[in-house]
């Protein structure tokens, strides 16, 4: 009897085991069938909510949160400071979609004028990269179909390897990489700001024109609270629950972007990407190890908080000795 109950467990392991499997199967082939067929629908969707965000809320503070707050009087002000905004987060959202062929590694090469290389094969770039004849290694992508560095990872939504890759960002329609990480990393600065001062305008309305959030006015105004109330009461208010939505926008915003900007400022300093964190081993070891300025100067250029004022267009440039101890480490198996 024990042997027949032994022999009954382990078939049952297997035929569990073979049907997970044959499910993570249909996954990644439904994964493969949206991102051919949807792809380009995704990267509309996720900018159309990006650029749809940012109107919603800077057009309902500038509209009608300001005039009726301030009765014109800080409203120049608060005009201005709007405009510096809007500025920044839709030049830098432009200039991250155009650095994105940056990303490539071809293109890296033939715009970075200190490389004066053959462009004959990878083989030929980890040698001539490498000063002390250290090859920092390749790999075979399967779905470029071409011997790539290590250091390259493929997007399945982008179609072909970035470089330095940290993630594809749904929501600015492309991957974070070597050649538009910067742009990315102020975007999230001037959507934090941004985020936070609407967040800001919102909460002063409530306080004024709907009902006070403290002590504990605050949690009528979290959605699913809101929702569930005013569908048990059935009592809609259509401006107050705008203002719901407009609330709930804002707050989430501001976290996700705060969110994003220190994690993204912890892989500058620490000489990682996001990819690499979980992936790799530590990029920089023993002696080699680089300057706190020379990681920030990779991503950001030497006069680096210059990006957070002005937005600089000028592409990335891979520093000499950085470059060696680079491609010198980045180099553990994924």
């Amino acid at each position: 009897m024990k042997i027949i109950f032994t022999i009954f467990a382990a078939s049952t392991r297997r035929i569990a085991s073979a049907a997970v499997e044959e499910a993570m199967q249909r996954l990644r082939d439904l994964k493969r069938i949206i991102v051919k067929r949807f792809h380009y629908c995704i990267y509309v969707l996720g900018l159309c909510y990006t650029v749809g965000a940012i109107c919603l809320l800077a057009g309902t503070c500038l509209c009608y949160v300001c005039p009726r707050l301030y009765d014109g009087g800080d409203f120049p002000k608060t005009l201005i400071f709007a405009t510096l905004v809007l500025s920044e987060l839709f030049v830098n959202l432009a200039l991250f979609i155009i650095r994105a062929s940056y990303n490539r590694i071809d293109t890296l090469l033939r715009h970075d004028q200190s490389l004066t290389l053959p462009f004959c094969s990878y083989m030929t770039l980890s040698r001539s990269l490498s000063g002390d004849g250290t090859h920092f290694g390749t790999k075979f992508c399967s779905a470029c179909q071409a011997t790539v560095p290590k250091l390259c990872h493929h997007c399945p939504l982008c179609n072909y390897c970035v470089f330095k890759r940290d993630h594809h960002c749904f929501f600015m329609g492309g991957c974070v990489g070597f050649g538009n990480q910067r742009h990315f990393i102020v975007f999230l600065f001037w959507a934090l700001i941004g985020a936070a001062y609407a967040l800001y305008m919102t909460t002063s309305f409530f306080n004024t024109f709907q009902w006070p959030l403290l002590p504990f006015g605050w949690f009528d105004c979290l959605l699913p609270v809101y929702l569930t109330k005013r569908l048990l009461l059935w009592d809609w208010n259509m401006v107050q629950f705008g203002f719901v939505m407009l609330l709930s926008l804002a707050f989430s915003s501001t976290i996700v972007a705060a969110i994003f900007f220190f994690v993204q400022w912890f892989f500058v300093l620490t000489g990682r990407s996001m990819i690499g964190y979980f992936q790799m081993a530590d990029l920089f070891l023993g002696k080699d190890n680089p300057t706190l300025g020379q990681r920030i100067a990779l991503v950001f250029g030497r006069h680096w908080w210059l990006n957070f004022l002005l937005p600089l267009p000028y592409l990335n440039r891979l520093d000499k000795d950085y470059r060696r101890v680079l491609y010198s480490h980045y180099v553990k198996v994924l």
